[in-house]
């Protein structure tokens, strides 16, 4: 399954209606694939970013604990599907990340991944010591992911994309019944409106 040929459509509405459901429970389908055996990596829950001299922090969407060493990375996951003609679709380029510029907990995200401590990191209100920084794209090319990896220092860049086709060949049973209940659910908002 291939994102672009999933939420790009012929019809700009199509596109972005797929995109919007797809957009209220895809950081579960994350948390799915992080409970299975065969996942590199655990969700350890939401971490909280902040700089010494503030009193509230930002809030990301995941923190990952590698099972093979146990490092733990902070996660944050953009998925823009239809967002300006699909433009942000698949990560081609760094040059992606620029129009995040400005956005607080995303500038942490990246200075927190390059491993400069200007920030103290929480999970469940617990400070961690993180090893770098993951993020997480709808679509990713190789040549995007090693480009950004390496400009950006991040320790790992994957796309929701391949996220989902692991599953899938997995035969994830928690998957399965994920996907089932959410297509149960849009069925009875259906015929409750009709």
């Amino acid at each position: 399954m291939k994102f672009i040929e999933l939420f790009k459509t012929v019809q700009p509405s199509h596109g972005k209606f797929l995109a919007r459901v797809f957009g209220i429970f895809n950081e579960e389908i994350v948390r799915i694939w992080c409970r299975d055996s065969r996942a590199p990596y655990k969700d350890l829950g939401r971490p909280t970013l902040r700089r010494k001299s503030e009193t509230r922090g930002h809030a990301l969407d995941f923190s990952f604990q590698d099972l093979k060493n146990g490092l733990i990375y902070i996660v944050e996951m953009k998925c823009w599907l239809e967002y300006q003609n699909y433009k942000y679709l698949s990560l081609t380029a760094p040059s992606f990340l620029d129009c995040f510029e400005g956005d607080p907990a995303f500038d942490k995200f990246l200075e927190v991944s390059k491993g400069n401590g200007i920030c103290q990191v929480f999970i469940d209100s617990e400070s961690v010591c993180i090893s770098g920084g993951i993020l997480i794209w709808g679509s990713v090319s190789e040549s995007g992911r090693s480009a950004l990896m390496k400009e950006r220092r991040l320790h790992d860049v994957l796309s929701l994309e391949n996220i989902i086709s692991n599953l899938v060949s997995w035969q994830n049973q928690e998957y399965k019944d994920f996907l089932n209940a959410r297509a149960s659910r849009m069925n009875e908002l259906i015929k409750g409106l009709s």
